[in-house]
């Protein structure tokens, strides 16, 4: 159980023997947490980050289909602003804010990630929150 706000660890990490929620927790608190090169670093938080958000998509209820070409076969959840793109003080709670999610088929994600998609037009098709 978290302290400060009496939820179960679900969407909270363990930080110096403080359990720390997800709202409260930055991408820096979070990369200190883990071990290795400042890029290892880096891809292990990401790695958290990208787990909590899929966790976050499925909870809002928004459609499990390429906002795109609305493929449902397979879906990932990606970050409309990326993980790298926000201030290391930015929460996780932020970076995972259903405005800032959108699921996208695996080629489409890899074009967005590349900058060769502009997902502007696409945003409203995911439904509240987009």
């Amino acid at each position: 159980m978290c302290d400060k706000c009496c939820q179960r660890r679900r969407g909270h990490r363990l930080i110096c023997g403080v359990l720390v929620s997800n709202d409260e927790l930055t991408r820096s608190q979070l990369e200190a947490s883990f071990t290795g090169s400042e890029y290892e670093r880096f891809v292990k938080a990401s790695g958290y980050i990208r787990r909590a958000a899929r966790s976050e998509y499925r909870r809002s209820g928004r459609p499990q289909a390429c906002a795109v070409c609305e493929e449902s076969e397979v879906v990932e959840i990606a970050h409309i602003q990326a993980i790298k793109n926000h201030t290391p003080t930015a929460t996780v709670a932020h970076m995972n804010r259903a405005s800032n999610l959108i699921a996208l088929c695996p080629t489409h994600h890899a074009l967005q990630e590349r900058g060769k998609l502009d997902l502007a037009p696409h945003l409203d098709k995911n439904g509240p929150g987009a």
